[in-house]
Parts: C-alpha cells; sequence; structure tokens
C-alpha cells in the first residue's frame, strides 16, 4: 500500500532585502496539527528556516501559498549558498553528492547558484573548506572567474519576525 502525502507551497521573507521579498519552498503537511508543517528543500534565501524543519504556517494567499510564521521544531540542519556559475554548477554538485551523499548533504541548484543544506552530524566548515578546495584544483570556465560562498544560516526557533505588512 503506497501513502503519498501531497506537498504544500510555503513561502517564506528574504530579510534584508531592499524590497520585500519572498521565496516559495516546498513542505508536507503535518499530520498531527494542520497548522505546521515540514520543509522539505532548501531554502536559497530564507536565512532563518532549514531543511527538515517543522514550522507553524499562516492561512494561505489568493494562489494557496500559506506563509511560514515560526519555526517549531529546527531539525539541527545549517545551509549556505554558493555562487559557482552556470558552467561549474553540475559539476560541483556532482562532486560535493559523491563526496557527503543525501541526506548528510542536499544541495538544490539552479542559475549558477548552489543552495546547500548539511545534517547536523557534520561540520558544514569541512564542506565550504572542499569548495574552496575544489575550485583551486579547477580550471575555470569561461564566466566562472570568481565564486562565492554565503555566512551558514542556522534556524532560528521562534517567529520570523517580518517587516509589519508582510504576511
Amino acid at each position: 500500500m503506497s501513502h503519498h502525502q501531497e506537498t504544500l507551497d510555503v513561502r517564506g521573507h528574504v530579510r534584508g532585502s531592499a524590497i520585500c521579498s519572498s521565496e516559495t519552498m516546498q513542505a508536507l503537511p503535518d499530520p498531527a496539527d494542520r497548522k505546521q508543517a515540514v520543509i522539505q528543500n532548501v531554502p536559497f534565501f530564507v536565512d532563518a528556516v532549514n531543511f527538515g524543519d517543522v514550522v507553524r504556517l499562516g492561512p494561505p494567499d489568493q494562489t494557496g501559498i500559506r506563509p511560514i510564521e515560526a519555526v517549531v521544531i529546527p531539525s539541527g540542519c545549517i545551509h549556505f549558498v554558493v555562487l559557482v556559475g552556470a558552467p561549474s554548477e553540475a559539476r560541483l554538485t556532482d562532486h560535493l553528492t559523491q563526496l557527503f551523499p543525501s541526506p548528510q548533504v542536499r544541495i538544490e541548484s539552479g542559475h549558477g547558484l548552489l543552495a546547500v543544506s548539511v545534517h547536523p552530524d557534520l561540520a558544514p566548515e569541512e564542506i565550504v573548506y572542499e569548495i574552496f578546495d575544489w575550485f583551486e584544483r579547477q580550471e575555470p570556465s569561461p564566466g566562472d572567474d570568481d565564486f562565492a560562498v554565503t555566512n551558514l544560516f542556522e534556524s532560528e526557533v521562534g517567529p520570523l519576525g517580518y517587516p509589519p505588512g508582510i504576511p
């Protein structure tokens, strides 16, 4: 017997942006509490939420997307974003997934960016060092002159603290 659980579209506010922006993610509904869900993908730009976090959701907007109001139970995962350039995106993803298989490391990619989620049993700094070492060993591809790695983002238990007027 197969139990397919439908995912929800959820939205988290991108803090620190000059304009009011948000990112849509996928979550599985919590069967014990309809106001809660578990984040199923790695956020690129929402720095207070991580893969596997249990979050409290607000009512859906006119398109059915539910805003994340708070982190209820953090997963312990930490994430960061890597700007790699489109030509190196797939090669770096392949390299990292060979060294750190899922579920230890989860990677989402697109448009020359990688969002990397690190399981709590691993040290995220080791993965960041591996990325720097990998880039030093590579011949630069056209369009891959530079790369950057963001800070490490941990989940923040409690309300996400949206600015006034942002659901």
